[in-house]
């Protein structure tokens, strides 16, 4: 490999991989007592609250990283507790597997990882449902929020209007793949780690911010909210990459220009 190629692919890999910026939405400080955390709690006045034990609701952290190349996808980790801590609720073949709930014996599953952009609502499954299939992304005319779901049953919601699943009836965006581990010991990490790779269209959160809403449970108890953007979007609640990612690409062009017209001159 000449020189010169060997400087095209450092500077192709460098420039590609400056891209790939994760954001980063993280929830409650545990343990934090009293109204942010565990009760007395009042989501309508304190959204990002843990109802009940924080061993089981707390959702940690979530990141999304965008691609780092043409062809690549889009990465997705969702750092929470979920269950009961004695049982292995790790992705099945319709995802993370419901969990059974010990008051009144209904079972739960875990949230939908949902995005608002562009005045549309798109979703990274986590469990199957309503024809959706876990691992892959879609877009829907809106959401379940917890009432949706829970109404009927002999719980109080609490958390009634936060947004849990895509409304059903939504159009795949991109196909993926959902793993999970235990990683952490649910009180100074979350005690899961889902991990989904998925593709998305050419454009997907290319412009201005995006905002995105989590739980681990249709009731809830415990939520990520923020916003971010990608590509100079002002969103509060996520990181903008720096100009200087951009400024990589810069001198890229200039070289490769510059390669090609000597490479041009020595032929002639």
């Amino acid at each position: 490999m000449s020189i010169k190629t060997r400087i095209l692919v450092f500077l192709s890999a460098t420039a590609m991989a400056a891209v790939a910026a994760p954001i980063t939405f993280s929830g409650p400080v545990f343990p934090k007592p009293g109204p942010t955390q565990g009760l007395p709690c009042n989501p309508s006045s304190d959204i990002g609250c843990v109802i009940g034990d924080p061993l089981k609701y707390e959702p940690f952290q979530a990141q999304l990283t965008q691609p780092g190349g043409v062809g690549q996808n889009w990465l997705l980790t969702i750092q929470t507790n979920y269950g009961d801590p004695m049982q292995n609720l790790l992705p099945g073949v319709d995802g993370v597997p419901t969990f059974l709930y010990e008051a009144g014996g209904s079972e739960f599953s875990i949230g939908d990882f949902l995005i608002t952009w562009n005045g549309a609502t798109y979703g990274v499954v986590l469990h199957s449902h309503d024809g959706y299939q876990a691992g892959n992304l879609y877009k829907a005319s809106g959401v379940q929020t917890s009432f949706d779901i829970m109404q009927g049953k002999t719980f109080q919601i609490v958390n009634a209007t936060f947004p849990i699943l895509l409304a059903a009836g939504g159009v795949q965006q991109g196909t993926g793949s959902l793993s999970g581990a235990i990683t952490g010991d649910a009180v100074n990490s979350g005690r899961y780690t889902f991990t989904v790779s998925f593709s998305a269209p050419a454009d997907f959160l290319s412009t201005g911010s995006f905002g995105i809403s989590f739980s681990s449970y249709a009731c809830g108890n415990g939520v990520l909210i923020g916003s971010g953007g990608f590509t100079g979007g002002d969103g509060g609640g996520g990181s903008v990459p720096e100009p200087s990612t951009f400024m990589l690409l810069l001198p890229s062009l200039g070289l490769i220009g510059y390669l090609r017209m000597r490479r041009g001159s020595e032929a002639r």
